[in-house]
């Protein structure tokens, strides 16, 4: 949360003044606005300059700054961080680390975590791009029962990838 400027620490001369209730009061020299804060026991705030003219406003300074807090807190509890784990794979990859890496995938997706499979293409394997996305689609459908395809195989350059997320 950024600090706004309050009460004396207001440069501004003129400003136009807002009231707690949010009518504007009219532009007012800062001194006569304080005072007016200083008698409904409220603060005066900042809240933007335009043009040289601050906008100031009427407020409990102290409460709009716990009340955005708690708000800030609320939002902070209520999202959701996904995390994105990555399996590497190789063209020459046998059945059993097939195997290995399946059960690697279940694990991340039961943590709640998105997974991206990765297969390199180094050298001359790069002819063998039909034979690469083979061995990606084998591994999504030996996870299948656990995870789904969140985005599809793509070639991007010499790397073949899928990401897949919780079925």
């Amino acid at each position: 949360m950024t600090e706004l400027t309050t009460n004396e620490n207001i440069k501004n001369k003129e400003m136009l003044v807002i009231d707690e209730n949010g009518n504007k009061l009219g532009i007012m020299k800062k001194e006569e606005a304080l005072q007016k804060a200083y008698d409904i026991n409220l603060d005066l705030v900042l809240m933007s300059v335009n043009n040289n003219m601050a906008i100031c406003k009427f407020m409990n300074y102290g409460k709009y700054k716990y009340d955005t807090l708690k708000k800030e807190k609320e939002m902070k509890k209520n999202q959701h961080v996904i995390n994105i784990s990555e399996i590497q794979i190789g063209i020459n990859i046998q059945q059993h680390d097939m195997e290995t890496k399946c059960n690697a995938i279940k694990r991340l997706i039961s943590k709640g975590n998105d997974v991206r499979i990765v297969l390199r293409l180094n050298g001359r394997e790069i002819n063998r791009i039909a034979d690469a996305k083979a061995k990606v689609e084998s591994l999504i459908s030996m996870c299948s029962e656990v995870a789904k395809i969140k985005k599809d195989i793509n070639v991007d350059g010499r790397d073949v990838l899928a990401i897949l997320e919780k079925a």
